[in-house]
Order: structure tokens, then sequence, then C-alpha cells
């Protein structure tokens, strides 16, 4: 398929899914309300992240993908308030896309307990996004970053993780981040032969789908630091 044409795939499985999200929703079923809202927000950021690697204004695409994304955590929330929906929800990538259009998540302190360390990085970046000091979420990211790196088949995750934070910092002291981005493209383009990638996401561009899409989290800390370069994965718009 090319891009159009994944597009298009994309959007009939988002429809699919909302189906699924329609019916779950009336019978009461969390499980199922949960399985068919994270498809829903994926299928859709996918759609998202093909365009943008087309060079294609994706901006109305991630207004969709925030919208939607909210009105699945409020149902959520009101089906089964007790839970902890980042459980059910990958809460930290809605919350990273939102940042793409200066659009923020609330999210509950609770939300925040999750045992990936990947995500938990994911959560920690999103911090950094909006406003608070890398420096004051130093020991959190390492002890997440220890674990990535502790494991064999999450070391390019970890890499790429540091290397953002790496970016973060030097655009933070104004230094040329340019040979950083270069590196982070390198590593982006990694994920094609790498398990952690390939098993995980479409979103996250292992194998067929790297050439497909682009690094939302890098597309997100470029725009942090109204970066102007010409990688692939800068927000443009």
């Amino acid at each position: 398929m090319n891009s159009t044409e994944s597009v298009q795939f994309f959007a009939k499985q988002t429809a699919t899914f909302e189906d699924g999200f329609a019916h779950a929703r009336k019978s009461g079923n969390y499980h199922l309300l949960s399985l068919n809202a994270r498809q829903v927000f994926l299928n859709r950021l996918m759609q998202a992240l093909i365009t943008w690697r087309m060079r294609e204004n994706p901006h109305a695409l991630i207004e969709e993908v925030v919208d939607r994304g909210l009105e699945s955590l409020n149902a959520l929330c009101e089906l089964k308030p007790e839970a902890n929906v980042a459980n059910a929800f990958p809460v930290e990538k809605l919350r990273m896309v939102a940042f793409l259009i200066d659009r923020e998540v609330k999210t509950k302190e609770e939300w925040q307990s999750i045992e990936s360390p990947d995500r938990n990085l994911d959560y920690l970046l999103g911090m950094i996004l909006t406003g608070h000091p890398l420096s004051s979420l130093n020991d959190a990211i390492n002890v997440d970053l220890g674990k990535l790196f502790a494991t064999n088949r999450s070391v390019l995750a970890a890499k790429s993780y540091q290397l953002y934070l790496d970016i973060l910092s030097g655009g933070e002291v104004k230094e040329d981040v340019s040979g950083l981005v270069d590196e982070a493209d390198d590593l982006y383009r990694q994920r094609a032969g790498d398990a952690f990638y390939t098993n995980g996401y479409e979103v996250e561009g292992g194998g067929l789908d790297n050439g497909l899409i682009v690094d939302y989290r890098l597309g997100a800390v470029l725009k942090y630091l109204n970066y102007s370069g010409s990688s692939a994965h800068a927000w443009r718009w």
C-alpha cells in the first residue's frame, strides 16, 4: 500500500473500532470499551502520522485524535470511576500529541502510576514539554532509563529517550542540536528491525511502518525548541 491507501486503510479500521466502542459503551463492558478506545485512538493517530510523513498538514487530524481521545477518557471514567484509566488507555501518548496543537490534557495524580518504564518516560517527557524543569525530574528519569538499558530488547528505546532528553538539554542552553537531531533520525530508522518496536504499536514506527510515519515524540521535542531544521519528524504547523 502507498501512503494514501494506508490512510484509507486506517480510516476503515477506525470505523470498525468506533462501532465496537459504541457497543461496549451501551452494554457497559469496561474491558471491551478500553480495547476499542485504544484502537480508535491509535488508528486515528496513524492517519495523522502518515499525513505528517507525506509533509501534508496533519493539524486537523491531530485535533480529531485529541478530541476523540478525551471523549474516550470521559467514557472510561464514567463507566468505572474507581479504575486507574492509565491502565486502560495510553493517556501519556494523548498528552504528547495534544502538545503538538497547543492543547493540554489534564490528568489525575493516580494516573501517573504506570509500571512500564517507557510509558513512565513518556509521562515525564510530557511534563517537561508542559513546563516542568528537566532537572527536577532527573531522578525519576534515571530510574526508568536504567530499567530500559538493563534489558537488551529495550536498549534502542533507552537510547531514543536519552537522546530526546539530550536534545532538550542542549536546546535549553541554546546549543546547536542539529547533530543530535540527525542521531535521533538514525535511531528512528533502526526501529524498522528492532524487536521492541516491531512488537509494539504501529504508531511507534517498527517494521514496515517505519518509513510510513514519523517519530511524534521527536516532533514534540523539536516543537518545544522551535526547531527549524529539515528533519522529517519536525513539526511545521
